[in-house]
């Protein structure tokens, strides 16, 4: 029988991690590179769902949030103050792109989501 660890897909890699100690951006880049392809999200290719889903990785997800971050580095300039980024947007994989990439840049996030008709 496998343990609880092993089951639960957020269980910590290692003993040595450091379990409840470590930020977000760290965690990320340490399954990008420990564990590149696993699965972060699955997100549909289009309204139809018979069209499948495309697969985001753990290194795929890493990627845009380091590009995300340098732009908002880029952009805004280096953060004194743990600043305050808006952030409007339907609610997708936007949303923990956003929080990972300000807390790279030692920003916070005020998200607000936009409600839409479909």
């Amino acid at each position: 029988m496998a343990s609880s660890s092993e089951l639960s897909p957020l269980a910590p890699m290692s003993n040595a991690d450091n379990f409840g100690t470590r930020l977000l951006p760290s965690i990320l880049d340490k399954y990008a590179i420990d564990e590149p392809n696993r699965v972060y999200a699955c997100l549909a290719r289009s309204a139809e769902v018979a069209e499948g889903f495309e697969e985001i990785s753990m290194r795929q997800l890493a990627s845009a949030v380091d590009a995300l971050a340098w732009r908002i580095s880029n952009e805004m300039g280096d953060s004194k103050d743990f600043s305050t980024l808006a952030f409007f947007a339907p609610s997708d994989i936007r949303y923990p792109l956003m929080i990972f990439a300000a807390a790279k840049c030692q920003r916070k996030v005020s998200l607000r989501i936009l409600l839409h008709d479909i």
